[in-house]
């Protein structure tokens, strides 16, 4: 059902999101009715320093983790070895047997094995002909299977690889895509009215938490954030 590969780009000072390959919507016909969120994909709690854990998030200094955090914000900029990254996604470095969890009620429109990172992606659309799709990247142990119904809340998974022995890594992403043509959007653009502020302050108290834990309060720049992890509010193709 899904050939499609999104990307990321920073040309000077934009960021650009590029789709390749085809994603079967039906065209422009497709429906426009948005996901609803109503979690966040893992489990999020305040820092135990007695366990140093945070839900699902292991609090420790040694731990191998892109740009030295436990969780990268949508629209953070990464370097990676083909170069500069903004970040369209939520992603987690979790406990690795930490569960999975679906954000949003819907229909699954494909599970795919990605070869290079020895994981799965995982896409749901709030119906079958939906414009839009949340993408649960870097899951392991998929539980469902393309065109099965979802609830959000929902175990998908586990986390999928990384290379720190005690984490997985696992990322969600919410599209809308029309031919070649995407745009991502902050998780809580679009999350459910009666949870978005319960879920804001998990987000808040987490890098709240992760800051004082390395002892570093300029890990996130929580002053340019228009939602709670969010530096924009979509990244526009």
């Amino acid at each position: 059902m899904r050939k499609l590969v999104v990307g990321l780009v920073v040309v000077g000072l934009a960021v650009v999101i590029f789709c390749v390959g085809e994603f079967i919507l039906g065209g422009y016909g497709c429906s426009d009715v948005p996901p609803v969120l109503k979690n966040l994909g893992v489990d999020f709690a305040p820092w135990d320093p007695g366990t140093g854990r945070a839900g699902a998030f292991i609090f420790a200094r040694d731990l191998s983790t892109t740009s030295s955090k436990v969780f990268l914000e949508f629209g953070a900029t990464v370097e990676w070895p083909g170069g500069t990254k903004v970040l369209p996604t939520f992603e987690y470095y979790v406990d690795k047997n930490a569960d999975v969890y679906a954000v949003a009620d819907g229909v699954v429109k494909y599970v795919e094995f990605q070869e290079e990172t020895q994981d799965w992606a995982i896409g749901i659309s709030p119906d079958p002909r939906s414009c839009w799709f949340i993408d649960h990247d870097h899951v392991l142990n998929p539980t469902v299977s393309t065109g099965d119904k979802v609830s959000a809340g929902q175990v998908l998974g586990k986390p999928g690889n990384w290379h720190d022995p005690m984490l997985g890594r696992t990322e969600i992403m919410i599209v809308k895509a029309v031919h070649e043509n995407c745009v991502a959007y902050a998780p809580f653009k679009f999350f459910d009215n009666a949870l978005s502020e319960e879920y804001q302050q998990k987000v808040w108290r987490l890098m709240s938490d992760w800051e004082n834990f390395v002892g570093d309060q300029t890990v996130y720049a929580q002053e340019n954030m228009i939602y709670a992890g969010c530096l924009y509010e979509s990244l526009p193709g």
